[in-house]
């Protein structure tokens, strides 16, 4: 998708973005799976918190004037 000519280049700075907070969230789901197994359910509610944050803030990237995020089609 980011090789893509389709987007222009504001969609492009946020599919980037976007990439980056995904990456970010992968991590973050597999320390919930450990919370969740080790039942420290605290830790796992922050870990589940983060990762969802990140794509709401991926998604926010496109409500800023570009036509919508090309990851929900």
């Amino acid at each position: 998708m980011l090789g893509s000519k389709d987007f222009d280049s504001r969609s492009m700075e946020c599919l980037e973005d976007c990439l980056e907070l995904y990456s970010s969230a992968i991590p973050r789901l597999g320390q919930l799976v450990e919370e969740t197994q080790g039942k420290n359910y605290k830790n796992a509610n922050i870990c589940i918190s983060s990762a969802m944050d990140m794509a709401s803030t991926c998604e926010d990237g496109f409500l800023n004037g570009t036509p919508a995020s090309p990851l929900l089609w």
